[in-house]
């Protein structure tokens, strides 16, 4: 399965890739892909999926201690709740978006 991502980059990348895409007959897309697989695999290297989504979680603990002290006042099921809308609608998985909700700390 494949998700666009898009992105705005500066024109000087766009002429580059541009030229490049033509130069190599081969499509943006392509070249973007492989960039970023390289940088997947590199990235992953040093930070696996579960330290990516333990950094979250901490983010969100700590954001939950702050938003439980400002209006309006929810409760924490209310927090979490608040949380998996917005990671569902960011493309996170439901399977991520439930080990990220056990982790989150009161």
């Amino acid at each position: 399965m494949k998700r666009n991502i898009g992105g705005y980059f500066p024109t000087y990348i766009d002429s580059y890739l541009t030229l490049k895409s033509l130069a190599d007959a081969v499509t943006k897309s392509s070249i973007m892909q492989s960039i970023l697989e390289k940088w997947v695999a590199n990235s992953r290297a040093k930070e696996s999926e579960k330290v990516l989504l333990d950094r979250i979680s901490q983010r969100l603990s700590a954001q939950w201690k702050i938003d439980k002290k400002q209006p309006p006042y929810w409760s924490f099921e209310e927090y979490k709740e608040k949380v998996h809308v917005e990671l569902l609608s960011r493309g996170i998985s439901e399977e991520n978006v439930d080990k990220i909700l056990k982790s989150i700390q009161k």
